[in-house]
């Protein structure tokens, strides 16, 4: 599963495609949630786009989506807190 719940917690498991012509889910692939992003992976810019797309699919401020692991890799860990929107909804965003 690319998600879990847990009280206001959602934790997220993300691959990501930096460097593309713009940011949008593509699909789940290995039980992973795949976006790609505008930002290129350099400076952390792709982690910190990743950090406001999530937050504005959720609708919840940036700072209430944190990246929990893989600030080097295109596997991400993310948790989103207080958000009211369902996972499996995120699509019709």
């Amino acid at each position: 599963m690319w998600y879990k719940i847990q009280n206001s917690q959602i934790i997220l498991n993300i691959i990501i495609q930096p460097g593309a012509r713009k940011s949008e889910i593509v699909g789940i692939y290995d039980d992973r949630l795949k976006i790609r992003l505008q930002a290129p992976p350099v400076d952390g810019k792709a982690n910190k786009l990743l950090v406001k797309f999530v937050a504005k699919l959720f609708n919840v401020p940036s700072k209430n989506v944190k990246l929990l692991k893989g600030h080097k890799s295109k596997l991400k860990k993310i948790e989103v807190l207080q958000s009211q929107i369902d996972p499996e909804h995120i699509y019709e965003i």
